[in-house]
């Protein structure tokens, strides 16, 4: 039979052991959702890695006090300067992708998006005298 001090040892490394791999998701989580967000802007995640920053207590956009993680990631842009960005997780929700300043190249994400502007419709510009004449002939 084990004794009380044996159990509670017991309790604690098995709740150790746990907390940590809750956190090792996390992070593996974290750097998911940097990924995605690099290649959505076209920029290159360093190094493959985010690094714990600090844990704290802080309150989210509903004023609930929570737990955030703060991880630290690089990226880069031209290939010749490193930046570096943060991510805000509290447990397995990102609050926050925070990336510095950095240069982009217009003519590029203009490509890469399709050419948005050239393939946008013309809005057709409407006066008040024409909607209020539109109006009155759809009562």
């Amino acid at each position: 039979m084990l004794s009380t001090p044996e159990i509670i040892l017991t309790f604690v490394i098995v709740t150790g052991v746990a907390w940590w791999w809750r956190i090792h998701g996390q992070r593996d989580f974290a750097l998911k959702a940097v990924e995605q967000h690099c290649k959505k802007l076209n920029i290159s995640l360093l190094d493959g890695y985010v690094a714990l920053k600090q844990v704290k207590l802080q309150r989210d956009i509903h004023g609930k006090l929570r737990l955030a993680k703060l991880y630290n990631f690089e990226f880069t842009v031209t290939g010749e300067q490193r930046y570096v960005g943060t991510i805000t997780l509290y447990g397995f929700y990102v609050a926050a992708i925070n990336l510095p300043p950095y240069p982009f190249n217009p003519q590029q994400a203009e490509e890469q998006q399709g050419n948005i502007v050239e393939n946008r419709p013309h809005p057709t510009i409407l006066t008040l005298d024409d909607y209020r004449k539109n109006k009155k002939n759809d009562t």
